[in-house]
């Protein structure tokens, strides 16, 4: 320690010796973004939904959350399994875009990685939809907490290697 952070580290708070740059603040979300998320239409039905993801189907199954598009990939709202679950008990023949978030939080692709989980983080979302900045908004992916610690992955890897 030196004498300037003997007083920290006896409080236990760590200060680093040497500049460590944070790989999130060097990508950009269309790095990391998963590229043609599963999406839905408005009118589907959150019956018709619960029954894609029930299916054997890994495209359906495997999502967490259907961004909501027209016809012209603009953006009209996402809706999560959990919404499904709820709707489908109460409003089988609701449509997705009824049971699902009408004005969700986005993310552009040129922004940071970083950026995205300060997002997440102060919205309590685990997944966000990437636009465009077209109005309205088109859907060019999503990014979510897989994403981001994949990057991270990377980053160790990397120093393994080296």
């Amino acid at each position: 320690e030196s004498m300037m952070t003997e007083k920290l580290a006896r409080k236990g708070i760590r200060v680093p010796a040497d500049y460590e740059p944070d790989i999130l603040h060097g990508l950009r979300v269309s790095e990391m973004m998963v590229t043609q998320p599963q999406t839905v239409s408005p009118e589907m039905t959150v019956s018709t939904l619960a029954r894609k993801i029930v299916s054997v189907d890994p495209q359906w199954n495997a999502a967490r959350i259907f961004p909501i598009v027209d016809a012209s990939d603009v953006l009209c709202g996402i809706i999560s399994r959990a919404d499904v679950l709820a709707a489908v008990a109460t409003a089988p023949d609701s449509t997705v875009l009824d049971a699902g978030v009408g004005n969700p939080i986005t993310i552009h692709a040129e922004d940071t990685l970083a950026d995205a989980a300060d997002r997440m983080i102060q919205h309590a979302v685990g997944r966000l939809p990437v636009v465009d900045h077209s109005n309205p908004p088109r859907l060019c992916g999503i990014v979510g907490r897989r994403e981001i610690l994949k990057a991270r992955q990377y980053r160790l890897d990397a120093e393994k290697r080296d």
